[in-house]
Order: structure tokens, then C-alpha cells, then sequence
């Protein structure tokens, strides 16, 4: 009985390719020259049969390492929009409302990659970071036009 309940998983099907075997390219099937070295190939027993494999998964980062690099870019967030408060408190507040969004989205995202076993650096969560606080601009200006159109034309009714 228990013997029906175990499923058999199949070895995964690899494509075979033919290379060239003078540069190593892979060639299209039937092809006669290579190209990318221009070599003959046609009547050549010689071409290389090659198996197409699953990149080797790099090693994952430490949650140490991952942790420290996100507290660092909160850190360096809650300088700037500190500086940003003792100059301009209603500055900081557009400023906070822009950034923190990106700051999450930021850590959702080398989450995710960091699940996925795809290496996160700093420099990725930086750009990550300034593309959704891009974004979330973009999208603040978007709505700022759509509410001055509307109290424009509002104000065109009212004449």
C-alpha cells in the first residue's frame, strides 16, 4: 500500500546541444560553418555533443551581513531626513513620506532575492532603494497634477 503513495520524480530532461570544436560555440543543428570562427564543419565527425546544466546556486549571505547592510541605509535614511528636520520640519515630513515606501520596498526586495539565492550587495538595495523612491515621486507629482487639473477646472465651472 505504501508503495503507491511514494512518487517517482523524473531526472530532468537536458537539452543536447553541438558545439563548435575548434572555439566552442554552439551551433545551430545542421549547421556547416561555425559562426563565430568561420570553421568548416561540414562532414566533421569531430563536433562536441555538450548538455545544457542549471548554473551552479551561490552561497547565500549570512542574515548578519544582509541586516547590517539594511541598518546601514536606515541609518544613513534617518540622517538625512533628521538634517532635513532641523532645517525644514514640512520638507522632512514630504521627505519621510517619499522614502520610508522605498525603504520597505527596498527590503522586500533583497528579501526575495536573498530567498531566491541570488546575491544581494549593498550597492543593489542602494539601487533598488532610489529607483522605488523614483517611483514613488513620480507617482506624488502624478497625483499633485491630477488635483491642481481638477481644482482648475472646478474653478472654470464656478465662473
Amino acid at each position: 500500500m505504501s508503495e503507491n503513495l511514494v512518487a517517482h520524480v523524473p531526472e530532468p530532461a537536458f537539452e543536447q546541444l553541438h558545439t563548435c570544436p575548434d572555439c566552442g560555440a554552439r551551433l545551430a543543428d545542421g549547421a556547416d560553418v561555425c559562426w563565430l570562427c568561420r570553421a568548416n564543419l561540414a562532414g566533421d565527425d569531430a563536433l562536441v555533443a555538450a548538455e545544457v546544466v542549471a548554473p551552479p546556486r551561490l552561497p547565500a549571505q549570512s542574515v548578519g551581513h544582509q541586516a547590517l547592510a539594511s541598518l546601514l541605509l536606515f541609518a544613513a535614511l534617518a540622517v538625512v531626513l533628521t538634517g532635513v528636520a532641523v532645517q525644514a520640519p514640512g520638507a522632512a515630513i514630504v521627505l519621510a513620506f517619499l522614502s520610508l515606501p522605498a525603504f520597505v520596498a527596498m527590503l522586500v526586495v533583497s528579501g526575495r532575492k536573498r530567498r531566491a539565492g541570488t546575491p544581494v550587495t549593498f550597492s543593489g538595495r542602494l539601487a533598488t532603494f532610489l529607483v522605488a523612491l523614483a517611483l514613488g515621486t513620480f507617482a506624488l507629482g502624478g497625483i499633485v497634477v491630477v488635483i491642481l487639473i481638477a481644482a482648475f477646472i472646478a474653478c472654470l465651472r464656478s465662473l
